[in-house]
């Protein structure tokens, strides 16, 4: 039970880090890029639920709810990367041709993911459950997590492209950074995570990433809002 209580304890600290933005949204997150970030947040949540559950139904061997959750999981990790696609290019206001096409790339991964979840009901493809509980993965399970990897980095080096380009403005210059550093961690959790299923690396790199997130862009974004409104 150990894999869920590592979940438990990334939604704790999900909600507590951001409880603002998650159920008090008000005119201090006014911009449409926060929308994006509230909407990623709760795909976060979504997939630590199914992480959660993960650990349930495998300690207990319940063969037939561990498929269905796995399934969910599949979509909701793909969900999360979308949104955190969308939430980039949007803060870094910069909604260019390679911006778009981050978007698309992402949206592509999803769509291709959910099409393996429905097929791997009837054909394995992903992942297999046996009458023992015991998860499997196949090869399109590799594919598809290597093409999340691959779109996570290039989400971050198109971050740091857009630090290199806009000169001296130190206090964007580290926000953006911090948001490339979030898709590095997410990177390395996950391609952890090809090898070591039955870790809940990912649910970590969320934890660390979203409370790094909130420290180093949220937060110091909103100090200097008031700053320059005081």
């Amino acid at each position: 039970m150990y894999y869920s209580a590592i979940g438990l304890l990334a939604v704790g600290v999900l909600i507590i880090v951001n409880r603002d933005i998650l159920f008090h949204f008000d005119s201090s997150f006014a911009k449409p890029a926060w929308k994006k970030y509230r909407t990623f947040l709760f795909a976060v949540l979504g997939y630590f639920l199914t992480d959660i559950l993960w650990g349930v139904f495998e300690y207990f061997k319940m063969e037939k709810q561990l498929f269905a959750d796995t399934t969910i999981y599949f979509i909701a990790m793909s969900a999360g990367i979308l949104f955190w696609a969308e939430f980039t290019v949007e803060y870094l206001e910069e909604k260019n041709r390679k911006g778009k096409l981050l978007i698309l790339a992402g949206r592509i991964i999803a769509g291709l993911i959910t099409l393996l979840v429905l097929v791997n009901v009837f054909i394995p493809v992903l992942f297999t459950v046996d009458e023992s509980c015991i998860y499997t993965a196949l090869p399109f399970r590799y594919a598809v997590l290597a093409g999340q990897i691959l779109l996570l980095l290039t989400i971050s080096v198109y971050a740091l492209s857009t630090v290199i380009r806009m000169g001296n403005e130190a206090g964007k210059r580290n926000r953006y950074r911090t948001l490339a550093s979030f898709g590095f961690i997410m990177a390395a959790c996950l391609f952890a995570q090809l090898w070591f299923p039955y870790l809940p690396l990912y649910s970590i790199g969320y934890m660390l990433g979203t409370s790094i997130i909130r420290t180093f862009v949220i937060s110091d974004e909103r100090h200097k809002t008031k700053k320059i409104v005081t």
